[in-house]
């Protein structure tokens, strides 16, 4: 989800009184660091909770870099996420 996505449902909820987001779960890791320069700012002052999701990219942080494993293959968009493809 982009940050003005977000910010935006966070205006509806308050614009409508409805119930308030109290965590936003993101992609955010060693490789994908984009949520440091919007969304982690935009959640500490709405204060909202971050959690992580895939802290180890999918296991490429896990094991040397450049293996190939079965589900980089069968991952459909997995290019996106690790630079290169794992290629």
């Amino acid at each position: 989800m982009r940050t003005w996505q977000f910010a935006k449902a966070l205006h509806l909820q308050k614009q409508n009184g409805w119930t308030r987001f109290i965590s936003m779960q993101h992609n955010y890791n060693l490789i994908a660091r984009e949520e440091e320069n919007e969304m982690i700012p935009l959640c500490a002052d709405e204060g909202i909770q971050t959690m992580v999701f895939s802290p180890l990219s999918r296991g490429v942080l896990a094991r040397p870099w450049g293996a190939k494993t079965a589900r980089m293959a069968a991952t459909v968009g997995h290019e996106v996420a690790i630079p290169g493809g794992g290629k």
